[in-house]
């Protein structure tokens, strides 16, 4: 429809592409995301080369960018390109590119557009297509499956050799673009031995590109006569396994531009169902292999990616602790508890064994955790202490007290929302500490203040399960100590 009325459509496609946004923007500078190294008729490859960046946070001038390149030696030139026997000509447009430029829009079968900058401002997270010459050949191909958005800049006609180095002995070339106004340069790297035919055969053929991830990874591909718009692909980012009663966290990272994320599967619900970014919180019943999909989609609605993320949910053996005898005790007694149900144990005093002895001067709360090389489990036993006798014993005449409690519910119904003192007070030099089970800490409080929310350090919720506590700190007489303990995080 817009090809019967081309002259309207330029001025309706102008205005409503500049308002869509599509792939997450660079967060600094830009990115260079593929190069054209070979390309298309014949002679005129030099004119026919092109370079595809997205813009970061800020909008850019065109006049403020500047190409450097290396060559086999690696040493970067300024204003060169990686043939260094081209310089770099500075940015320029004419009657005769726009015109090109038209004709190419004219060609294109999906619903992307080109569009040449207003005013030489290439706006925040705009992906840009430079050609290398204003006097490049308007074949029909180059653009027929653009859904996307580009801005066209030219390289001032002037050059008519190729700016890259084709297929060929293996060796590397740098291609670097630099913001002059603020020093900001984005660098890639890429070996022209690895160059591929469009049957993915190693080789020198018109349309050998290489696309870069952000980190600057090169993925080598070739599309033919057609710009060098990088193939969709996705790789995620998750743990393999989690607990029962644990959450993941998935991060899923798409190459290539997109418009809409759809995430579907598994029985339990997703943070967001549209985000690179999710969180997937199983059902109670879920476990064993549970397989995610994502599918990404394009601006004209075409699927560009279906892939599945997979992850174990692993099931736990529950651990019980047998006391040996009575859990109350007269003062000065002591009790054997035995744990049972794993291989390994951690007890919340410290001891690794799967039998202890308890000799606790007030009511005690006793905790194990179990694990056979998977997701751990924890039993705790309340042990009661009371005077049997008239005989007055003196256990410790230090005026301090602490206690501290070994489960919290930070659920947000205002109820135990906090892991806090039970009882607290004339200690110093605090230092208290809170690992999850790999080690990492959660928190930390070195003052009188010990108020836990259940997040992480870095303001995520923490998993439901166990914790481990230690706490050094100085008795008012002076005396140096340290504890240890568990407690259970659980937000039901």
């Amino acid at each position: 429809m817009f090809k019967n009325f081309f002259l309207l459509a330029f001025v309706f496609l102008t205005t409503f592409f500049t308002s869509i946004s599509f792939s997450q923007a660079p967060s600094s500078c830009f990115e260079i995301e593929s190069l054209l190294v070979d390309g298309c008729d014949g002679a005129n490859e030099g004119k026919n080369e092109m370079v595809i960046f997205q813009n970061g946070p800020n909008s850019m001038n065109v006049s403020d960018l500047r190409i450097d390149g290396a060559g086999a030696t690696g040493v970067i030139q300024t204003s060169k390109w990686p043939n260094i026997s081209n310089d770099f000509l500075g940015f320029c447009t004419d009657a005769t590119a726009t015109t090109k430029l038209d004709a190419l829009n004219l060609a294109i079968t999906q619903c992307g557009f080109l569009k040449e900058p207003t005013n030489g401002v290439l706006p925040a997270g705009a992906h840009v297509l430079i050609m290398t010459s204003t006097d490049f050949t308007a074949i029909p191909t180059y653009f027929e499956n653009l859904s996307d958005t580009l801005y066209v800049i030219f390289q001032c006609a002037g050059n008519t050799s190729g700016h890259f180095t084709n297929f060929g002995a293996s060796s590397e070339r740098t291609f670097v673009i630099t913001n002059t106004s603020t020093n900001c340069a984005d660098t890639v790297i890429y070996d022209r031995g690895l160059l591929e035919q469009v049957d993915g055969v190693l080789g020198g053929e018109d349309g050998g590109s290489v696309g870069f991830s952000w980190s600057g990874t090169p993925n080598y591909f070739n599309n033919g006569c057609q710009a060098p718009l990088v193939p969709s692909s996705v790789t995620f980012q998750a743990p393999a396994s989690i607990c029962s009663g644990e959450f993941i966290d998935i991060v899923a990272v798409v190459d290539g531009s997109y418009s809409t994320l759809v995430w579907s599967g598994g029985n339990g619900s997703f943070s967001s169902t549209s985000n690179d970014s999710i969180r997937y919180t199983p059902t109670v019943t879920e476990t064993g292999l549970i397989t995610l999909n994502l599918k990404a989609f394009d601006p004209c609605g075409n699927m560009k990616i279906d892939e599945d993320v997979t992850f174990t949910i692993q099931t736990t053996v529950p651990i019980v602790i047998t006391p040996i005898g009575s859990t109350s005790l007269c003062l000065g007694d002591s009790l054997k508890l035995v744990a049972t149900g794993s291989l390994n144990y951690l007890w919340s005093t410290t001891e690794s064994n799967d039998t202890i002895l308890v000799k606790p001067v007030s009511d005690s709360t006793f905790s194990v955790i179990g694990s056979n090389g998977g997701c751990p489990t924890i039993d705790s036993i309340q042990v009661f202490v009371q005077f049997c006798d008239t005989t007055i014993i003196i256990i410790d005449s230090i005026p301090f007290a602490l206690e501290l409690p070994n489960i919290f519910t930070p659920n947000g119904d205002s109820i135990n929302d906090f892991f806090v003192p039970i009882k607290f007070g004339g200690l110093k030099n605090i230092n208290f500490t809170i690992l999850n089970r790999w080690g990492v800490i959660m928190y930390e409080s070195t003052n009188q203040i010990i108020k836990w929310d259940g997040n992480s350090q870095d303001g995520k919720e923490a998993y439901d399960g166990v914790y481990f506590y230690k706490m050094n700190f100085t008795e008012p007489i002076g005396g140096d100590k340290e504890i240890h303990g568990f407690l259970h995080l659980e937000r039901k």
